[in-house]
């Protein structure tokens, strides 16, 4: 049995956030889901992995919570990195109504401010208006504490104690139950800023499960 590595970004990004961790995992075995939120290519593709084999979904930011919402039957083990399920914990409901509006109103410096507050460097992106602002819902709206209630396999969360979007008291307290490591130093795009210590502690953790036979 072989393990398929479904990697699943997060919202205002594009399957590109994984460059720096993606020649950490098998090219043959790796798998990009693209949102839509940037570029021309609306398309949320379906991977076509082994029947036989163990999917490993690794998500990032909002990826988390539309993984839980959208391929909950297909997750045999969840990585969730600076991931949520809800996000309300994290935010009140005025700011996520004034990013919304600036969102539609001053598109291109409102993603500007997101990505430098994240850590990102974005040069003359092709925003994907309708996507994103359907993405604002979802962070502003949809919850998935029922479908990771309902989760009876492995899960792993991986957070850093300076992510400027996701506070790490708030993280231990929303993932608790489940294993947390936690990068000292470590900001919202672990994922790009520090891949090998994610490769490490992924693989770390996957290979414990013995998935493979």
């Amino acid at each position: 049995m072989s393990v398929h590595y479904v990697f699943v970004h997060g919202w205002g990004t594009d399957p590109d956030f994984w460059e720096r961790l993606r020649p950490h995992f098998p090219k043959k075995q790796s798998h990009f889901l693209n949102l839509g939120f940037i570029g021309h290519d609306q398309r949320i593709e379906n991977h076509k992995a082994p029947s036989d084999s163990k999917r490993v979904y690794i998500t990032h930011s909002l990826g988390t919570l539309w993984a839980l919402k959208n391929k909950v039957a297909d997750i045999d083990v969840l990585i969730a990195i600076n991931g949520f399920y809800r996000f309300k914990s994290f935010s009140d409901e005025r700011s996520l109504q004034a990013m919304k509006l600036r969102l539609e109103r001053d598109p291109i410096p409102q993603m500007g401010d997101f990505w430098k507050k994240c850590g990102i460097t974005k040069d003359k992106a092709h925003l994907n208006l309708q996507r994103l602002q359907e993405g604002m819902v979802w962070i502003s709206k949809i919850s998935a504490a029922k479908e990771l209630g309902a989760y009876a396999k492995p899960v792993l969360c991986l957070c850093g104690d300076a992510d400027p979007i996701l506070d790490q008291d708030i993280m231990k307290k929303e993932w608790s139950g489940f294993p947390i490591k936690t990068l000292m130093g470590g900001g919202h795009i672990m994922p790009w800023s520090h891949p090998e210590w994610c490769a490490n502690t992924i693989k770390e953790f996957v290979s414990g499960l013995k998935l493979e036979r």
